[in-house]
């Protein structure tokens, strides 16, 4: 099935690479979504933002709604480079303890995507849980299907998280 990442409910979530050289950057681009009471899952979408602009891609989405077949679909980040297409889906432990229903049955309508490359990106607080890969199997059995896990700062405060940023690790997780 086809993605489609043109609709008008994307309007204004574009953001520029200029956007993720910092985190307060970031917030003033996307704002955090006042329903999420920390900043966790928004410093996920932002790590998962700032690697693709440095990888090249042009097109950064936050929170954008995206077309499968027929189903629209949130996803946390969405990029375009020519014709590739990557979607990321961010969980994080602390506020969300398992991978949500809603996230299992994205991931199960990805699967169907044609050329789309997909990221599960986890905050990496205990290793990769064996559950979950055991759940997402299939998927993960995929080369377009990545896990990924990712070190968050150990505190909330946005210019803190700045200054610890640029000591980030991303590292890749095998299910």
């Amino acid at each position: 099935m086809r993605v489609d990442l043109d609709l008008p409910e994307n309007l204004g979530a574009e953001v520029t690479a200029g956007a993720t050289r910092n985190y307060l950057a970031f917030r003033a681009s996307s704002p955090k979504p006042a329903r999420e009471a920390d900043h966790h899952r928004h410093l996920l979408r932002f790590y998962v933002a700032r690697t693709l602009a440095r990888s090249g891609y042009h097109t950064l989405l936050v929170r954008p709604v995206v077309r499968v077949g027929q189903r629209r679909l949130r996803v946390d980040v969405a990029a375009r480079r020519g014709t590739q297409v990557v979607l990321a889906l961010c969980d994080h432990p602390e506020t969300t303890p398992e991978t949500t229903p809603e996230t299992l049955a994205t991931l199960s309508v990805l699967t169907r995507a044609d050329h789309v490359e997909v990221l599960l990106v986890r905050h990496a607080t205990s290793g990769i849980d064996a559950d979950l890969c055991r759940r997402l199997r299939a998927q993960f059995a995929l080369p377009e299907f990545r896990l990924v896990s990712v070190a968050l700062p150990p505190f909330d405060d946005p210019l803190e998280c700045d200054t610890w940023i640029y000591a980030e690790t991303l590292r890749e997780g095998v299910p």
